[in-house]
């Protein structure tokens, strides 16, 4: 992504969710697991790439494959419990369009970011809805994609974030 380029950031940065959603499968790596040891999963990460792909395998520290969610409950359960994605979710077994705004919001409610604006923009996807990005609007950005998912659904719960 060439970043000085507002008009490729911001196509590339409102089709990552479908990117990863197109995937066969996606790769996560897991710095600081290897062996039997628990994952880690940094607030940093907004979590499109654990729920968009249809498989997602893990690798840890030692780029050792580790199990993917699909095959072993025990790391999407660990995940769920880090992230507050549900575990279902992570394990394919239910898609986030069938849960409510508040819960998709819920997900990233703990996830820090390097730009405040990238807090909202990291759940594009998961809401189905595009938006200029508009680096230095600050917290306008959250209410810019209330105001989007409004557009798009008639689900009440988003009026609680």
């Amino acid at each position: 992504i060439d970043r000085s380029s507002s008009a490729e950031l911001t196509e590339a940065i409102n089709a990552m969710y479908q990117y990863y959603k197109n995937a066969h499968v996606g790769l996560v790596y897991l710095a600081d697991m290897a062996g039997g040891k628990s994952p880690e999963w940094s607030d940093d990460e907004a979590g499109s790439e654990l729920i968009a792909p249809s498989d997602v395998h893990f690798y840890g520290a030692d780029w050792k494959p580790l199990v993917g969610t699909h095959e072993a409950p025990s790391v999407a359960e660990a995940l769920a419990e880090r992230t507050g994605i549900p575990q279902s979710i992570l394990t394919g077994s239910s898609a986030p369009s069938e849960w409510c705004y508040a819960a998709r919001m819920s997900w990233a409610a703990h996830r820090t970011t390097t730009r405040i604006e990238d807090q909202a923009y990291c759940l594009l996807g998961i809401f189905d809805v595009s938006l200029p990005l508009v680096y230095g609007e600050g917290r306008r950005s959250n209410l810019r994609l209330q105001e989007g998912t409004i557009r798009r659904s008639t689900d009440q719960s988003i009026f609680a974030w």
